[in-house]
């Protein structure tokens, strides 16, 4: 190009009209505008996103992001700035000593598929989430081992699917889903050894699918869960060896599924579950090495299939089972250190159940 010729002078182009040739003007500066429009977005996963070189390079405006998003390094963490909703999953899950600066997601606010946050050796806290109102798919927090809290999903209002939060060795307590009053899937919350209770939780009412709390070896109460009244799908507490009270579902009315209360050796009683109503399955007591009665379940009138009460070191009353009306399946109670044979019988005789009881080698001392 001539070297004098100015930039914005019009580039002549041949038209044809009517067999003939005359010249018409498109302006040069319009026809590059059009080609750099072609170019991928800084908001695709194909984009370079902003030039690391240049300091003055600006943010730019929030604006939705296509397909899924790994973010594992600073770099690929610069690319996805400026998203404002992510089209597809994000994966939060970084190489060791590859610390994120969440903060620099300030645009997000929406995730149409999964948030994953998985495998951060150095990750303490998540800190620049807190625009983060809505996850379409599930969430997941697991293999976060220096992972302190979960305070920066505390805006999170909706998750379309499931939440699970294991495998956090120094996580203390939830402390983020502050906003979050209904899931419509599963609650898995496990393998978290110094977690303490579930703070956090507290708006919480519905579960949709399952709700277990399973193998956190320091949790002492579930206080948090108190707004909770429904579970479609099973309640398991198992293996959580300093859990003394359920207090914390004392709202809760139903179970749609199971109820499998297992080996949580200092829990003493029931209390708790005072208002629970019925539950749709099966409803199991076993190997809790410190229950000594289960008088707290004064509400309780309908399991839909087999009850079991096994294995329980002390327990020495199942009197709470007499406010059953209906049992779909069968009344088994067995191996209870503490509980008086004869007694068990006599409860098992006065439960309106569709099959014969089983009740055996219950070793306790008869009054």
């Amino acid at each position: 190009m001539d070297s004098n010729v100015a930039v914005d002078a019009p580039l002549t182009l041949p038209v044809g009209r009517r067999g003939a040739h005359r010249p018409s003007s498109f302006p040069l500066a319009l026809w590059l505008g059009s080609l750099l429009s072609l170019l991928p977005s800084a908001c695709t996963p194909e984009a370079a996103g902003p030039n690391p070189g240049d300091d003055d390079d600006p943010v730019g405006e929030c604006r939705s992001c296509a397909g899924d998003w790994l973010l594992s390094t600073p770099a690929e963490l610069e690319a996805a700035t400026q998203c404002e909703q992510i089209e597809g999953d994000l994966t939060l899950s970084t190489a060791p000593e590859a610390a994120l600066d969440l903060a620099l997601l300030s645009c997000l606010r929406s995730v149409a598929g999964d948030l994953e946050i998985v495998g951060n050796e150095d990750l303490t806290s998540l800190t620049g989430l807190e625009g983060l109102t809505e996850v379409g798919g599930s969430v997941t927090t697991s293999w976060n081992p220096a992972l302190e809290n979960l305070a920066g999903l505390a805006g999170l209002a909706q998750v379309g699917d499931s939440i699970t939060i294991s495998l956090n060795g120094t996580l203390t307590d939830i402390g983020g889903f502050q906003a979050l009053s209904s899931l419509p899937g599963d609650l898995s919350i496990s393998r978290n050894n110094e977690l303490q209770h579930l703070a956090g939780l507290e708006a919480l009412t519905f579960v949709g699918g399952d709700l277990e709390i399973d193998d956190n070896p320091s949790l002492e109460e579930i206080d948090a869960l108190s707004a909770l009244n429904d579970i479609s799908g099973d309640l398991t507490l198992s293996w959580n060896a300093t859990l003394s009270s359920l207090g914390g579902l004392a709202n809760l009315r139903s179970i749609g599924v199971d109820l499998d209360i297992h080996r949580n050796d200092a829990l003493p009683g029931l209390a708790g579950l005072g208002a629970l109503a019925s539950v749709a399955a099966d409803m199991r007591i076993n190997e809790n090495a410190g229950l000594l009665h289960i008088d707290d379940l004064t509400s309780l009138t309908s399991v839909g299939s087999d009850l079991t009460i096994g294995s329980n070191t002390i327990l020495s009353s199942i009197d709470g089972l007499l406010s059953l009306s209906s049992l779909g399946g069968r009344l088994l109670v067995h191996n209870n250190g503490g509980l008086c044979q004869a007694d068990a019988e006599a409860v098992a005789g006065q439960v309106p159940a569709e099959d014969d009881p089983l009740v055996n080698d219950n070793n306790g001392p008869c009054s």
